[in-house]
């Protein structure tokens, strides 16, 4: 966690005390509560963002990462092999899910149903 990181670990624990102590008016605390909110989608939006533009050097350059102590950063080929790892991943339970269904069709019994679920997860896992 960078230092940017530790102070708003720091300022919503001071928040989190005063809400806990009473000490904030419920209007305030109905505000508070939306901007926690908003922070929370505007880091998933950004994390999804970085994600997509993983290859540009610019991106894992250190001047976006927000989360990182000062002078550590993800090199792009950490963030690409992260980026195939979780296609993969992806494609693997999909081709479980779809052996799933066509065994649950096929009505076979729930020891057949698993074992083609799982023999299709890990084909498609050897496969890519």
């Amino acid at each position: 966690m960078g230092e940017d990181g530790i102070l708003r670990y720091i300022v919503r624990k001071m928040r989190d005390n005063l809400v806990d102590k009473g000490k904030v008016s419920e209007p305030l605390i109905q505000m508070l509560s939306g901007l926690e909110e908003i922070r929370k989608r505007i880091e998933q939006g950004w994390g999804k963002v970085t994600k997509l533009l993983a290859d540009w050097e610019f991106i894992n350059s250190g001047w976006l990462n927000f989360n990182l102590p000062p002078g550590e950063q993800f090199n792009t080929s950490y963030a690409v092999e992260r980026r195939a790892i979780a296609q993969i991943m992806v494609a693997a339970m999909e081709a479980g899910s779809e052996a799933a269904s066509m065994a649950a069709k096929e009505g076979c019994s729930q020891t057949e149903h698993s074992h083609r679920q799982r023999m299709r997860f890990f084909q498609e896992i050897v496969n890519c």
